[in-house]
């Protein structure tokens, strides 16, 4: 691990990139893409939910339910 923090940008290998977690007083880490891509599908899945609790609220508008 390196003592001197450095820019990300200087990775070749973006892949290469891991992130220390710390939870009950343990150290463990992850791929920063694998994390990425976790909270990217939790947003698509809230995303699309909320996509068609909109169209529920249009439709109910249309035929005039308050």
């Amino acid at each position: 691990m390196a003592l001197f923090p450095f820019s990300i940008a200087d990775i070749d290998d973006p892949e290469c990139i891991r992130v220390v977690l710390y939870a009950s007083g343990r150290m463990g880490h992850a791929p920063l893409n694998a994390l990425l891509k976790k909270a990217y599908e939790d947003m698509t899945k809230i995303s699309e939910r909320m996509d068609a609790l909109e169209d529920r609220v249009d439709m109910l508008d249309l035929i005039g339910v308050k």
